[in-house]
């Protein structure tokens, strides 16, 4: 403030000013602390896709016949897409399993068929996706449920011992449950699998899948009678960094390599969690508020949910 060459106003600018003003110069210069950026990750696996998409001209009505003529050729393929009289597959088509169903046309490669203009297309490349993810989780012993929609940990040996899983962390290495066994006076009352609930998404010109970790319950190899108590009590217990571990978990066993145990599957292949960096840090007082809001309308819509 300069008495001759400013004009006083009243107002809060000017209020500013004149306190700025009087402060002494002895408690000396005061700056804001520097901002620090945050690393913040996502619940999208980064997907590599198929190198390449095949396709074939049928006189056959849909997928169920496609699938059928596969079967009597002995034929152990799955990822096939029928839209009216044009088969796409990610396997070759120089078999003579392949030649009795239809005439192959040439090639293309998967990211052009999966980002087409023709909506057609991309409509078919996701599906063939979905596909893939079943038989490359079905190598882990996770099955797709048509029912609950969602993939579920069901193991082949069967439900009667605990199953845990080495999975690589920030620091070390921890082991985390794919099924957890309850016993009661000699006999298993409930079994809690793991599980999620996925969907490929394209942003840009990539894709990737969304994971959202759950868990599913079950008694006797079917579906347990209080799944729905079961699955709201876990959820009211479980915390960001349980929600953090599960995503963890998923990661690991869809990035898992090839072993003596586990084949390979070459179609379809993942990375790690997309990733962003905030320009400055977020208080974790805002995370957890927002958490706790979050927490608290699932709460109400669970309670919604279980009332009927």
């Amino acid at each position: 403030f300069n008495k001759e060459q400013h004009r006083f106003v009243a107002g809060e600018e000017w209020q500013r000013r004149l306190l700025q003003a009087s402060v002494p110069r002895s408690r000396g210069l005061a700056f804001p602390p520097a901002p620090s950026p945050e690393e913040l990750s996502s619940n999208l696996l980064e997907t590599y896709l198929p190198e390449t998409v095949y396709s074939a001209n049928t006189t056959l009505k849909d997928r169920r016949d496609v699938m059928a003529a596969l079967e009597r050729a002995k034929s152990p393929v799955r990822e096939v897409v029928v839209r009216g009289q044009t088969i796409w597959t990610v396997h070759p088509m120089n078999t003579q399993a392949w030649r009795t169903i239809g005439r192959a046309d040439e090639p293309e490669a998967f990211v052009d068929f999966a980002f087409h203009k023709d909506p057609v297309k991309r409509d078919a490349a996701r599906e063939l996706l979905n596909l893939c993810l079943n038989e490359r989780l079905r190598l882990e012993g996770v099955i797709w449920s048509v029912a609950e929609e969602m993939f579920i940990y069901r193991p082949r040996a069967g439900e009667g011992r605990r199953v845990r899983k080495s999975v690589r962390g920030d620091r070390r290495e921890t082991k985390m449950g794919l099924l957890h066994v309850t016993p009661y006076q000699g006999r298993i009352v409930r079994c809690r699998h793991a599980a999620m609930v996925a969907q490929f998404r394209s942003i840009g010109c990539k894709y990737y899948l969304q994971i959202e970790p759950t868990w599913y319950f079950s008694r006797g190899g079917w579906k347990h009678p209080r799944w729905e108590d079961l699955i709201r009590g876990i959820r009211l217990m479980q915390k960001e960094r349980e929600f953090h571990a599960a995503l963890r978990l998923w990661r690991e066993i869809l990035t898992q390599e090839r072993d003596l145990v586990r084949g390979e599957y070459p179609f379809l292949r993942f990375g790690n969690y997309l990733r962003f960096e905030a320009p400055v840090s977020i208080p974790d007082e805002l995370w957890r508020k927002t958490s706790d809001l979050s927490l608290e309308a699932a709460d109400d819509q669970d309670d919604l949910m279980f009332s009927k």
